[in-house]
C-alpha cells in the first residue's frame, strides 16, 4: 500500500532483473505489476499533492436522471443537486416522502421496492442525500471544499438507500 503510493508519486519504472530488495531506493516496480497505461494513471494521481487530479474514471457524460426528478448543476461538480418531485411536481424528500413499497403485492406480481440511487454503477463521483439542505436533494460529496470521488476504480453496482429513513 504505502510503498506503492510512494513509488507512484515518484513515477517509478519497471525494475531490471533481478528485482532489487529495496524498491523505494531503486525507484522501480516489479515487471508485470500493472499494465503501463494503468501505472501511468496511478502515478499521475499520486504525484499530485494538491489533489487537483481528476480520477481516470470520472464520468464525461451526464448521469441519467429518472422521471420525477429535477437536476440542477453539472453531475460530478459541487453545484450538482438532484431533487425529487411527486406526481403534482412538488419537490419532496427521498428520505421521508418516498414509500418503501413501489406497488402493492398481488397474486400475480411480487412486491416492488423503491430504491434511491445515490452513486450510479460505473460512476466515481461520491454522491449522497444531503442531510442539511431542504428536501434532501442528492449532492456531490466534498472534503475541504473539493469534490470527492471513489478512488478504487468504478463500482460495478448502484449504491443508495431504501426509503423512508426516519
Amino acid at each position: 500500500g504505502s510503498k506503492m503510493r510512494a513509488l507512484a508519486a515518484q513515477h517509478a519504472t519497471p525494475c531490471p532483473d533481478p528485482i532489487p530488495s529495496d524498491l523505494l531506493a531503486a525507484n522501480c516496480i516489479p515487471q508485470g505489476f500493472m499494465v503501463q497505461k494503468g501505472w501511468d494513471i496511478v502515478c499521475d494521481y499520486y504525484a499530485d499533492p494538491e489533489g487537483s487530479y481528476l480520477p481516470w474514471s470520472k464520468a464525461v457524460v451526464d448521469a441519467t436522471a429518472s422521471a420525477g426528478t429535477q437536476v440542477s448543476g453539472q453531475f460530478g461538480s459541487l453545484d450538482f443537486k438532484l431533487f425529487f418531485t411527486d406526481a403534482a411536481g412538488k419537490t419532496i424528500s427521498p428520505w421521508h416522502e418516498i414509500p418503501l413499497l413501489a406497488s402493492a403485492e398481488t397474486t400475480t406480481s411480487p412486491k416492488l421496492f423503491n430504491f434511491i440511487v445515490e452513486i450510479p454503477a460505473y460512476q466515481t463521483a461520491k454522491m449522497e442525500v444531503s442531510k442539511d439542505l431542504r428536501d434532501n436533494p442528492i449532492i456531490q460529496d466534498s472534503k475541504k471544499g473539493l469534490p470527492r470521488y471513489y478512488g478504487y476504480g468504478s463500482p460495478l453496482f448502484h449504491y443508495g438507500l431504501l426509503p423512508p429513513t426516519p
